[in-house]
């Protein structure tokens, strides 16, 4: 999806401007602060959260489950894809409720009438984990149009995926990996601003990939932090910027690299109920 505007091609890379993309998740402010951060603990932080990613990648997390597919999960995360938008959440919100609905899964038996109930339970949980006010619970209930999905239900729901969880509820995420590659596309001190907006529409574009591939069923296959990077890559591609996300060699998976490329080309390809309710980013057409 598209509308009209301008993006740059590898000659016009240092001086072609960038608009950014208007949509909630640009999220690129108050980059001094953001930036000294990152240069302060980036790499330590960076380190940290690799260290831990193969600790919550539930893997055929569907496995177990006799009544629950790849079409049930397709629908039950485009809902809470929804929800997230309609309320303009955090997109690490989205990222760590699709992550506990995995990991639950993987561990407790259900039905699939009972998956979409139990969706909205992970994503306000997630909620309570990241954003500084919730939803109303009522609109958010509403949401999710399920009959006897009540507040009460919620609460011991959510008492339920945090035993199953074993309250380790800060799972590294794709979203955590593609801000830090993005911030370091800017952490140079000289970065022109076109630059910088240039990073900004790419995450941007980068999270809208992101939740395009949560609806598949083999998402969790492959290392969030992969992932980013090739999200990344994917939205340079959109917006035919040059690829300056270089990918140092210890972050490099050789074949499985290729393989997540096409993983996400296929989630791009689909006729996709989603598209509606992604960012829009500029058309990729050079201006004459």
């Amino acid at each position: 999806r598209s509308h009209a505007g301008e993006c740059c091609s590898s000659s016009q890379y240092e001086c072609s401007p960038a608009p950014p993309v208007q949509d909630p998740w640009n999220t690129f402010g108050n980059m001094a602060d953001t930036l000294q951060t990152f240069m302060d603990y980036g790499e330590t932080c960076y380190m940290f959260k690799k260290s831990l990613e193969e600790d919550f990648i539930p893997h055929n997390f569907l496995a177990n489950q006799s009544d629950i597919n790849a079409k049930c999960w397709k629908d039950v995360v485009i809902t809470m894809i929804i929800a997230h938008r309609a309320f303009k959440l955090d997109f690490e919100t989205l990222c760590l409720a699709v992550n506990y609905l995995e990991r639950f899964l993987a561990c407790t038996p259900l039905k699939a009438a009972n998956l979409k109930v139990m969706g909205g339970t992970c994503l306000y949980l997630a909620c309570k984990v990241m954003e500084k006010s919730l939803p109303k619970i009522n609109q958010f209930l509403a949401l999710f149009c399920e009959d006897g999905f009540t507040a009460p239900l919620m609460s011991y729901l959510e008492r339920l995926v945090l035993r199953r969880l074993c309250f380790r509820l800060g799972a590294p995420t794709i979203e955590y990996f593609l801000e830090h590659f993005s911030l370091r596309r800017v952490s140079n001190k000289e970065c022109p601003a076109a630059k910088i907006n240039r990073a900004a529409n790419a995450l941007t574009a980068a999270r809208g990939i992101a939740a395009l591939s949560m609806t598949k069923y083999g998402f969790p296959a492959y290392p969030p932090s992969l992932l980013a990077q090739c999200c990344l890559t994917a939205a340079d591609q959109i917006f035919q910027y040059d690829p300056w996300n270089r990918v140092h060699p210890r972050d490099c998976l050789g074949p499985l690299w290729q393989e997540c490329m096409e993983f996400l080309e296929s989630a791009e390809e689909e006729q996709h109920p989603m598209e509606q309710h992604l960012p829009i980013v500029p058309s990729t057409e050079h201006p004459e």
